[in-house]
């Protein structure tokens, strides 16, 4: 089985420049029942990520990010594979673990039911799960240059233009995840790069 990094390496992270982020597109929408639900635009050194309800600002901050949302200024701590997100109290509210075949959204230090994203076994999919419990997946179509998020019963939840299969239309299926939190780990998802 191929690892996960291998079959995402064409877009799936994108690569930083010194204090720049590079997005894959300057404009990223991700739909659910056909309607926009996240948009990510770039500007400059900020991405901007917004939806009906929210909206946040990711930025570089040294070996970080630094968002901004409406809920206050937010730090992102990247340590040994892990980006932690801490709001404007210094809780942490969402932490990324990337390791060599999985990746890893959690919503505290010990989330008894954190999300991941992985290779599907002899497939170019990837497979979102909770806890133990698959959720759905996310397939490319490289000929109508489409991803697809599909649920477990094969509904498709959630689609998005791109050039390449991408992580972060996996938010779709993180039921229980607040929106801001949605838009940060959409954020950060398309931003992380080893």
């Amino acid at each position: 089985m191929k690892n996960l990094f291998a079959i995402l390496s064409v877009a799936l992270f994108s690569v930083f420049a010194n204090t720049a982020i590079a997005a894959e597109a300057p404009n990223l929408v991700l739909k659910r029942g056909g309607v926009d639900w996240i948009t990510l635009t770039k500007e400059g050194a900020a991405v901007m990520v917004s939806s009906k309800a929210s909206s946040i600002t990711l930025t570089r901050a040294g070996a970080g990010f630094a968002i901004t949302a409406k809920s206050g200024p937010h730090r992102v701590k990247y340590e040994d594979g892990k980006h932690k997100v801490y709001g404007p109290n210094g809780a942490l509210i969402l932490k990324i673990k990337i390791t060599q075949d999985k990746i890893k959204i959690l919503r505290s230090e010990d989330d008894p039911e954190p999300w991941s994203i992985k290779s599907k076994s002899g497939s170019a999919d990837l497979k979102v799960k909770r806890s133990e419990t698959e959720l759905g997946k996310i397939a490319f179509h490289p000929e109508k240059s489409l991803i697809k998020v599909k649920d477990m019963t094969g509904s498709e939840v959630c689609s998005m233009t791109s050039t390449a299969i991408m992580v972060s239309p996996a938010v779709c299926l993180m039921n229980g995840l607040p929106e801001e939190s949605a838009l940060m780990a959409f954020a950060l998802l398309n931003a992380i790069a080893e």
